[in-house]
């Protein structure tokens, strides 16, 4: 018997972490930004999927409100002249023992992800089409590094 209680404690050692919830409390208190997208190669070549997206839109930050708001925060690269430092994207929850997130666009839009990583550094989410599976990965911002404050 003793040679199977270091497997078995392993074994209950990741089930235990590996089923933890998602801590609220980091989510929303950092802004996120936009650091990394891997998409499956057959999707966008050899030209990366950062590498696509406007200039304008990678200084943006992300802000998860109590409240259940999404905010975004335009970087000092602005994509328009008439472009607001704070926009709502629309709204968010959070089932934390599933370990998903989903966003709910203004427009009605709405997508589900999986959190794969939540640390007060890195936010890492994915989300499955009929393509592959997309990760977004996002890096934790103070508020002094946003373009201007609130």
């Amino acid at each position: 018997m003793t040679v199977y209680s270091p497997f078995i404690s392993l074994l209950l050692f990741f089930f235990l972490f590996s089923c933890r919830p998602i801590d609220r409390h980091i989510l929303v208190h950092n802004y996120w930004q936009l650091e990394s997208i891997e998409t499956p190669a057959h999707l966008i070549g050899e030209q990366g999927a950062m590498d696509q997206m406007d200039h304008c839109e990678k200084d943006d930050a992300w802000k998860f409100t109590e409240n259940g708001l999404l905010k975004i925060y335009r970087g000092s690269d602005r994509c328009r002249q008439d472009e607001n430092f704070t926009d709502c994207l629309g709204g968010w929850t959070l089932a934390e023992k599933k370990k998903q997130l989903t966003i709910r666009e203004s427009g009605g839009f709405k997508t589900t992800y999986q959190v794969r990583n939540l640390t007060p550094a890195i936010l890492q989410l994915s989300f499955s089409s009929d393509e592959g599976e997309v990760i977004l990965t996002y890096k934790s911002i103070r508020a002094n590094q946003l373009a201007r404050k609130e």
